[in-house]
């Protein structure tokens, strides 16, 4: 029977094809690693420098984005350098109306006018501040008595009384809110659902106050 002649052996010039692949090598050092993803990881932190992970669609040249996201490089992104409204090369100067100096602004539908400066301190050309000082009430501090001044909403919205800091109203806290008013209070009968109480009693009665896991007295 003929020998298919492209089942034959290999000529002996052609290369064993490798068992690992190449593009697990690093190609700074030529370290070998297990997995391409850990070559990528060694070469970022061994080397500092991040191997690109994407394929710019406009250019075709290869780049980094560390989400892995961006479709266009730098160069590409029609979002990116002067098409971006907040790039700052895209600021244009005009010379101030007032005092003649340079100054550098964003280009709108109106010209530069006025610097900076001139803006601030000019009366008419920013619109002074419509709202009223709002009255304070003094109120002393509940744990220290050291005095406040608060808004008299606050005051209301505080039903226990307003506290310097946290540091006070932890000291407040602990000499005053304790015994049943106490989130952690375990005596007396816990706000279980309706009818609770009268199982317990009942229960007691039942077992004359013993426990039953461990037998002591309830």
């Amino acid at each position: 029977m003929q020998q298919n002649a492209g089942l034959g052996t290999p000529p002996s010039h052609c290369s064993p094809i490798p068992k690992r692949s190449r593009c697990r090598d690093c190609p700074m050092c030529g370290r070998e690693l297990e997995t391409k993803a850990g070559m990528r990881q060694h070469h970022t932190k061994v080397h500092d420098e991040p191997l690109p992970n994407r394929t710019c669609n406009e250019c075709r040249t290869d780049f980094y984005d560390p989400k892995s996201q961006l479709e266009f490089c730098e160069e590409c992104n029609s979002n990116a350098g002067s098409n971006n409204g907040n790039w700052s090369g895209a600021m244009a100067s005009a010379c101030c109306e007032i005092c003649g100096d340079e100054f550098d602004y964003y280009p709108s539908d109106k010209d530069g006018v006025y610097c900076r400066d001139c803006v601030e301190e000019s009366d008419g050309l920013l619109p002074e501040n419509p709202m009223e000082p709002i009255e304070r009430v003094s109120v002393d501090c509940p744990a220290c008595g050291a005095e406040q001044h608060v808004l008299q909403s606050l005051v209301e919205r505080r039903t226990r009384g307003v506290f310097c800091d946290l540091e006070c109203y932890g000291n407040w806290l602990s000499e005053n809110i304790v015994g049943p008013d106490h989130h952690s209070w375990t005596d007396g009968d816990p706000p279980y659902a309706h009818g609770w109480s009268n199982v317990r009693r009942a229960a007691r009665v039942r077992d004359s106050s013993e426990c039953r896991v461990c037998g002591n007295q309830a």
